[in-house]
């Protein structure tokens, strides 16, 4: 019985050598899909938007759903994420270089982004006008590309050795393969100042990165291939080139994960697919030394940006993912105190903030260890298991909920405040009850005379000590 549920919990978990059609005898709940051909004309469009693919070119209905079909399965739930990311109108921040090194700090000493910089020079107006450089900004911004202004009258000397005499676009983008690696600024050359346009103009740079397969040879070559990279994930889709979502997520997990696009459109033979278990397109597949593992089966796993850069932060993260994810589940815990906590409100808020300085401090004192332990030479061995550990895990379907339940209750604060919130009066009530319950049986031990206060305490520390461990954080046991 424990077997069969162990199973259950584990049906997309990787295997070795397993393809990615067979996942054993328990087949996972697949998310529900949506119909593109029930959906209007402007929720297909929206669809596009957030993949990151042109439309300006397809002017009927037909074409647009057939791209969205090529770009992959669309989910319930991705719809629905597009459709309220569209639907917020807060303005996206864009920064406003104040000179040389603030420009150096921010756009060429990042090596793991993309940004878009907008040059006025001396005495001339924009390239691109404010409105549409509002537009621009909106736009690219939920890839992660970032944005800013550069005015040459902040420092006209860095503007002429730079070579800009004129108002341009200038993009940043890492040169090379290698984590950390040099940035290259492109200087945009094109005549029409348009936000498609440029749009076009930054994917295709971003796109140049990916390494992209057109025949069955080159990917058998690709497929057998050792390299420096552990894990790789396949695009194989009939596009002209991969989506601005998956081409900005190869800038961002340069030299962890390898991003490879296999271009089917003009394949006779697919053959070759069929053995190594791509049976249709498009898909996303991961490859891994554990096993092979299709995205977008379990929950969760739309065709977005923000899904599946939090599936992949999940399987390769770096160690300042693990202590953000650290310093927040320990703030979350301290936070509790202010409902455990009984009495006055003062003294609510004076046990919360020594709770917080305590839990924070011990996290930050916990972590200089372990950074230190992570710098010693000749832990290769250590650093594979423990990637091992967290693919094996986070490839699992009570992994895809966790994620999802992670990205839905992010993208809705005030739900996920009111859901704590609850939670934590709900606490609050039980260690009143228990409390109350506290006393009176130390009253009742008092007067039957069976014992001290001290004797008291004894009796009633079994039930302290389960109510503790439900918690989950010291209380106070006030006699």
């Amino acid at each position: 019985g424990e077997a069969v549920l162990f199973a259950a919990l584990l049906p997309g978990a990787l295997r070795p050598g397993q393809g990615v059609r067979g996942r054993g005898v328990v087949r996972e709940r697949l998310p529900r899909q949506a119909d593109p051909v029930a959906l209007s004309f402007r929720k297909l469009r929206t669809i596009l938007e957030c993949r990151g693919l042109g439309y300006s070119g397809l002017p009927e209905k037909k074409d647009v759903r057939e791209l969205v079909e090529k770009s992959g399965d669309l989910m319930e739930g991705e719809l629905y994420s597009a459709l309220k990311e569209e639907e917020a109108s807060e303005s996206v921040s864009s920064t406003n270089f104040s000179g040389e090194m603030h420009f150096y700090e921010l756009v060429e000493d990042t090596k793991d982004g993309i940004w878009l910089v907008q040059v006025i020079a001396n005495d001339r107006s924009p390239l691109v006008g404010k409105v549409h450089w509002e537009k621009m900004v909106k736009k690219v911004s939920r890839f992660g590309i970032r944005t800013g202004t550069f005015n040459c009258s902040s420092d006209p000397r860095y503007c002429r050795r730079r070579g800009w005499l004129k108002s341009t676009l200038i993009m940043s983008v890492p040169q090379t393969s290698t984590s950390k690696g040099k940035v290259m600024l492109k200087e945009y050359s094109g005549r029409k100042i348009e936000v498609e346009h440029i749009f076009k103009w930054i994917t295709a740079h971003a796109a140049s990165r990916i390494k992209t397969i057109y025949n069955s040879e080159h990917l058998k070559e690709e497929w057998n291939k050792s390299d420096q990279y552990r894990v790789k994930i396949y695009l194989f889709a009939s596009l002209d080139q991969p989506p601005a979502f998956f081409s900005a997520l190869s800038v961002k997990f340069t030299g962890r994960v390898e991003f490879i696009f296999v271009n089917v459109e003009n394949w006779d033979n697919k053959s070759y697919m069929a053995e190594i278990g791509v049976y249709k397109t498009p898909s996303y597949i991961l490859r891994t030394p554990e096993g092979i593992y299709r995205y977008g089966n379990n929950t969760g796993e739309f065709i977005s940006l923000r899904a599946m850069d939090s599936f992949l932060r999940s399987l390769q993260p770096e160690v300042n993912d693990l202590f953000v994810l650290s310093l927040v589940l320990v703030n979350l815990m301290a936070w509790m105190d202010l409902f455990i906590t009984q009495g006055a409100t003062i003294k609510r808020f004076v046990v919360l903030i020594s709770t917080l300085g305590t839990y924070n401090s011990l996290l930050i004192i916990s972590w200089l260890p372990v950074l230190g332990f992570l710098q010693l030479p000749y832990l290769d061995s250590f650093y594979e298991y423990s990637l091992k550990l967290f693919r094996y895990s986070n490839t699992t379907t009570l992994a895809s909920w966790v994620r999802a339940d992670w990205m839905f209750y992010s993208s809705h604060p005030a739900l996920f405040l009111s859901t704590y919130l609850g939670h934590g009066l709900l606490i609050d009530y039980f260690e009143k009850k228990r409390r109350r319950n506290n006393n009176t049986d130390e009253v009742n031990c008092r007067a039957s005379g069976t014992g001290t206060p001290a004797t008291c305490f004894i009796l009633l520390l079994p039930f302290n000590t389960f109510l503790l461990t439900q918690i989950g954080m010291k209380t106070r046991i006030c006699s």
